[in-house]
């Protein structure tokens, strides 16, 4: 069975596999990379530098035709099957309105990096662990040597009974935070977060935000969602405010969402739990990792297609 190109198979055993293997292989062939020879990553520091390094030299019409639907077809491709080119998705997006040279350089290495994950997949598989299961991080100005950016990224990785259900890799947007707007999608003045607590602070709400939301999606399903949900943070800090054991922020809109996540901890809906870096899956979607770290990643959320 197809949906919008995704190609959903169920086995025997009742493993159910999402894929997009045929979608990037008609993306590859028309960008003339049908035979191009895999990279080990979606994007590097290296080529995110070369980028800083020329924003000077603005594209023609053309040229900004092509990346703008290239980037198109890596968001695409994110949002679906590969979780794992979020956040190239993400920093090339940056450029949209304006790309410069080394842009098409950049999309290209991640179709390269496609060539050798196509037959990746989404899997839900019976035996795993029941429930919902999130993690969150936020890097502070993580790319401000390439690019200058000031702003932190927020990360986070979420499953339902061990398969991804949603993922995120984005710069930081200061949104309206009282009870009522904590749901909406009206966003978005930038904000720089001053410390990494602040960055994770802000990055924890948002994950609770998505996970409360997917929750009442399930239980409008008829899903029975277990309580507390478990969401695995690396940042000590970031734990001491959700638990409401530090000190309370002077700045409004970090006070507000330290108080929406205690507010939820307190009513046992969400449970932090405090893990080590090298365990938190969304350490991935706050950064670009070297190419072993990344490949760490690969082999630890990734599956592949049976042969």
């Amino acid at each position: 069975m197809d949906f919008e190109s995704i190609r959903i198979t169920i086995d025997k055993e009742g493993v159910l596999r999402l894929d997009n293997q045929e979608k990037i292989r008609k993306y590859l062939e028309a960008a003339g990379m049908g035979n191009c020879n895999p990279a080990s990553q979606p994007i590097t520091k290296s080529i995110i530098a070369y980028i800083g390094d020329h924003r000077d030299e603005a594209y023609g019409a053309e040229q900004v035709e092509q990346f703008q639907r290239e980037v198109g077809q890596l968001r695409w491709l994110a949002d679906t099957t590969h979780p794992l080119l979020a956040p190239a998705a993400s920093i090339l997006g940056s450029f949209m309105s304006s790309p410069c040279e080394g842009c098409l350089q950049a999309t290209h290495h991640a179709f390269r990096w496609l060539k050798g994950v196509q037959d990746t997949c989404l899997v839900r598989d019976p035996t795993d662990t029941p429930g919902f299961s999130a993690s969150s991080d936020a890097d502070v100005a993580g790319l401000y040597t390439e690019l200058g950016e000031v702003r932190s990224r927020t990360g986070y990785w979420i499953t339902y009974n061990g398969m991804p259900v949603a993922w995120l890799s984005k710069l930081q947007s200061c949104a309206a935070t009282s009870a009522q707007v904590l749901t909406a999608e009206d966003e978005e003045e930038p904000v720089i977060a001053l410390s990494s607590c602040e960055a994770e602070t802000h990055a924890l709400s948002d994950t609770v935000k998505t996970l409360l939301n997917i929750g009442f999606g399930a239980k409008e399903l008829g899903i029975k969602v277990k309580k507390p949900i478990s969401i695995a943070v690396d940042a000590a800090a970031a734990i001491s405010f959700a638990q409401g054991t530090a000190k309370r922020s002077r700045m409004k809109y970090i006070d507000m969402r330290q108080q929406w996540v205690q507010q939820l901890r307190n009513k046992d809906e969400i449970a932090y739990t405090k893990v080590a870096g090298t365990d938190n899956d969304a350490d991935y979607f706050t950064k670009v990792h070297p190419r072993p770290k990344h490949l760490e990643f690969e082999a630890r959320l990734m599956k592949r297609l049976p042969r």
